[in-house]
């Protein structure tokens, strides 16, 4: 069973238009890479559109570190998607890391709320007004929206030249950063700092899912040209669709609502433990639940089909045990140690490392492995990648250092 949330790949320049998959049936509701809520780290220049302000960040550490989890999983994820052989792709060790690609998308996405919260929080204490707030988280909603076309634009210059009927679902492809984008905008308008935020986080989240049951029967082909690639950021239109609007969109209203939650009593390690455990439970739940409404009503699991319900649930809980986990870690490892440093930096660039290891796991730069490795040869490779990630995030963060020092 393919994944709604991730077994598409954010880019795959090897599929076509007439290939494009319709829409990608879904492995769970996780999809494979999604970053979190822009802050101000961005404001001042950062690449990530998921770092959390600094202040909101030193008194919750476990969301810099779940962050960086996510970044390791979308790189796996990617990565023996992109370059196991067919044979190899039928062993367990690939079955494993298809499990495990089923978390990032969600959790990219919830901590995009959560972000949001804590960001929020950091400004009001600033003295910025509920509604300056929202404008300003607005924004970068959509500056992360314009940041999702020009990564597009620059993956079909790297894959130059391409059919000229496949450059319009290439460029406006509504990909993960996009559904990042919108979800922040929508979110900060609807949900962030309002009254009755559980009851608004609870119908947003109803009629997201509702909604994306009912257009997705009502396949969107044949639309006039302009208008295909806008609605392909709400709902599932092919050739355009990667990550739409509905229901991703409910990852990133939970994580509000547990961003508020979080501010209001930071959780000791025995609550994360409680939360972890819970989280597992419902996750297990939700996967029996929708085995069985699958093998009720047929079909495979789409954003059309009603077990995406139950599949939304499995995502939100498999991103809430990640969030646990990294604050177990937080908690519980030295603050020094090197793992955990790792884990912040990763997760403090995000954007760049999403842009930056896409084309090395398909199209032109990653021909020479695609479909060709084992799963151990895979591994190896992907150590490689993150080491190269990870080396050009020192690298950025020793450039802006220097620049800041020189402005200084």
């Amino acid at each position: 069973m393919a994944d709604d949330f991730e077994t598409s790949p954010a880019y795959n320049p090897r599929m076509s238009s007439s290939q494009s998959r319709d829409p990608a049936p879904t492995q769970g509701l996780a999809p494979a890479a999604f970053p979190s809520a822009p802050t101000e780290e961005q404001a001042a220049g950062n690449s990530s559109p998921v770092a959390a302000p600094a202040s909101a960040s030193a008194r919750l550490p476990g969301i810099d570190v779940a962050r960086g989890l996510a970044v390791l999983l979308m790189l796996q994820t990617h990565a023996f998607d992109g370059w196991v052989s067919p044979s190899a792709k039928a062993g367990l060790g690939y079955a494993f890391s298809r499990a495990l690609a089923n978390i990032p998308a969600p959790l990219f996405l919830l901590l995009a709320g959560v972000g949001l919260s804590l960001g929020a929080q950091a400004a009001a204490t600033r003295g910025q007004s509920d509604a300056q707030l929202r404008r300003q988280f607005m924004r970068r909603g959509l500056s992360l929206l314009g940041w999702g076309y020009l990564v597009s634009a620059i993956y079909v210059a790297i894959e130059w030249p391409v059919p000229r009927a496949d450059l319009p679902s290439l460029i406006l492809r509504a990909d993960i950063l996009h559904c990042i984008g919108l979800s922040l905008l929508l979110c900060a308008a609807l949900v962030l700092r309002r009254r009755w935020l559980l009851w608004r986080v609870l119908a947003l989240v109803g009629l997201s899912l509702f909604l994306s049951v009912y257009i997705g029967r009502h396949r969107l082909v044949g639309l006039p040209g302009g208008l295909a690639p806008l609605a392909a950021l709400f709902c599932d239109v092919p050739p355009y669709t990667r990550f739409p609007l509905l229901p991703l969109i409910g990852f990133c209203a939970v994580g509000v609502l547990l961003g508020e939650r979080l501010l209001v009593r930071r959780p000791s390690p025995q609550r994360l433990l409680a939360w972890l455990g819970a989280a597992v439970a419902v996750a297990l739940v939700c996967g029996l639940l929708t085995r069985a409404t699958l093998q009720h009503f047929g079909g495979v699991l789409r954003r059309s089909h009603p077990a995406v319900v139950w599949n939304f649930g499995d995502g939100c809980a498999r991103a809430v045990a990640c969030l646990a986990i990294g604050g177990l870690l937080a908690s519980l490892v030295q603050p020094g140690a090197w793992g955990l440093g790792i884990l912040r930096r990763l997760g403090g660039g995000s954007l760049l490392a999403y842009a930056l290891h896409i084309p090395f796991c398909y199209g032109r730069l990653a021909r020479p492995l695609a479909g060709r490795l084992t799963m151990a040869t895979a591994l190896a490779c992907l150590l490689l990648l993150g080491a190269a990630v990870y080396g050009a995030l020192v690298l950025r963060d020793a450039l802006r250092h220097r620049r800041r020092r020189s402005v200084g």
